[in-house]
């Protein structure tokens, strides 16, 4: 028998927890009335005799039966959850602590359930899970390292891109302090002080610096941080952005500009020239025509003359040729047409055309061809331009000494080389050569003539026809460009 003394305890109503007492069968006998106002029943009367089981989702039934079991070895095992269930239905969030009843002489004649509804404790519980959750997510979807430093500038909280960043683990990173990343960098160090101050005294600093990683790599960064009490404890707050790919863009930024400047000036010169270059032939030719009519010029003469308009004629020919291939070249409208071609026959018509201007310069002229003729498939005329503007520089720039075209079949590849002991190419002007208006140096004055084309448009007809073609060169003693084409041979 349940002592009667006890269930008259007024602390059974005063508790704002629901109190239910049963007997050893789980049945009720008495509730306060905190516990049936969370169960939905309007009085005590509709609660007593009910199995205490009612109150339990039944899909938990078997965790209460543990818990009495538990309270009969004597272990109440403290406060445990439940899914509670009032009389309408309804669910909610329900913690039990629970004990066992003893009589006057000591044995268990029932239980006591202190209840508590704890719905709105789960609902903040879990919307303060979900805003964690939702902050870690920012915390590490932020592009930059985030830092925590506490007021002795050791580290108490970073992301993985703080990790990442300075390439330290998570073990070592712990505990890393403020100045650590700046090392032996005095200038980053003094940065780094100033943006602290910053941060303390007014509030918010930023500044740029070289961070250290474990490898020793400096990288640029930019820092912002802030003062910020938490917890009645001061510490610094900031983000920092890895600068290296925003420095990288900023140099070839620049480097662009240097580079349209230059091509700027390229085409600012090779308008100047082209101009010079196309004047100085049609005035030999306008003015030796002139010669050539006037009746009082001699025959002896008049041969002269024809021979140098004729030079002039062929020299404006040229260069008018070179601007159309070049610009057929630019607006992809240059096609190869192939056909078979005699090797031999083709040196022998270059040796033929080339030799006088050999003579003309006192160099010597030597091709060294196969020792059988081979008949190729390929673009003869342009095959014929690229071997005639390599050789017409050769002969340019090379006052003594020889120039030379090497041919040699192999490997189902025609290779040439067009060699002279010329004036050669400065290394700055190597890597540029092939660039279209490039001339070495683009100066009126250099003494050199010519369009500047002629081994862009070389270089593009090897490209056109599948080959490439290589350079060579050291300033003072001469040029050598080969290049090789796949073709058939027949």
């Amino acid at each position: 028998m349940i002592n009667d003394s006890f269930l008259n305890l007024s602390i059974l109503e005063a508790s704002p927890d629901g109190i239910v007492v049963t007997d050893l069968k789980g049945l009720v006998v008495r509730a306060s009335q905190s516990a049936v106002n969370m169960f939905g029943f309007k009085c005590h009367s509709e609660v007593e005799g009910l199995n205490v089981l009612n109150f339990i989702d039944v899909k938990e039934h078997e965790l209460v039966y543990e818990c009495i079991a538990m309270m009969l070895r004597g272990d109440n095992g403290g406060a445990k959850e439940y899914t509670g269930v009032r009389v309408d239905g309804e669910s909610f969030n329900l913690e039990i602590n629970n004990n066992v009843i003893r009589d006057i002489e000591g044995e268990i004649s029932g239980f006591i359930f202190i209840t508590r509804d704890i719905s709105e404790r789960k609902k903040d519980a879990e919307s303060l899970m979900r805003n964690n959750m939702i902050m870690e997510a920012i915390f590490e979807a932020v592009p930059g390292m985030i830092y925590l430093y506490d007021s002795d500038g050791n580290l108490v909280r970073w992301n993985k891109k703080h990790q990442q960043l300075t390439r330290y683990s998570q073990e070592e990173i712990a505990g890393k302090h403020v100045m650590d990343w700046f090392k032996d960098d005095p200038k980053s160090t003094e940065i780094i002080k100033e943006g602290i101050r910053q941060a303390f005294e007014e509030g918010f600093g930023e500044v740029e610096a070289l961070l250290r990683r474990k490898d020793g790599e400096r990288i640029p960064m930019y820092f912002t941080a802030s003062g910020v009490e938490i917890e009645g404890k001061q510490y610094l707050a900031g983000i920092g952005v890895d600068l290296t790919e925003q420095r990288e863009r900023e140099s070839e930024l620049i480097k662009a500009t240097e580079r349209a400047q230059d091509a700027d000036r390229l085409k600012t010169a090779f308008l100047q020239n082209i101009s010079h270059e196309i004047r100085t032939p049609l005035n030999s030719i306008l003015g030796f025509l002139e010669l050539i009519n006037d009746p009082e010029t001699d025959s002896i003469s008049r041969e002269d003359y024809i021979k140098i308009v004729t030079i002039s004629g062929r020299r404006l020919l040229g260069i008018i040729t070179d601007i159309i291939s070049i610009s057929s070249l630019q607006t992809g409208q240059e096609r190869c047409i192939y056909s078979d071609v005699s090797l031999k026959l083709l040196l022998q018509n270059i040796y033929e055309n080339y030799l006088i201007f050999a003579h003309e310069k006192g160099v010597d002229f030597v091709i060294n061809a196969p020792e059988e003729d081979v008949v190729i498939i390929t673009d003869e005329s342009k095959l014929l331009q690229v071997i005639g503007n390599l050789l017409s520089n050769a002969f340019k720039f090379t006052e003594r000494g020889y120039a030379l075209l090497d041919c040699k079949v192999a490997d189902g590849k025609v290779h040439f080389c067009v060699k002279d002991t010329g004036i050669g190419i400065k290394n700055e002007f190597i890597n540029n050569i092939f660039n279209v208006f490039t001339q070495g140096d683009i100066n009126l004055n250099r003494g050199y003539e010519g369009s500047g084309l002629g081994l862009s448009i070389a270089k593009a007809y090897i490209n056109l026809m599948g080959g490439e073609i290589k350079v060579k060169s050291k300033f003072g003693e001469g040029s050598e460009f080969s290049f090789s084409l796949p073709v058939n041979i027949k």
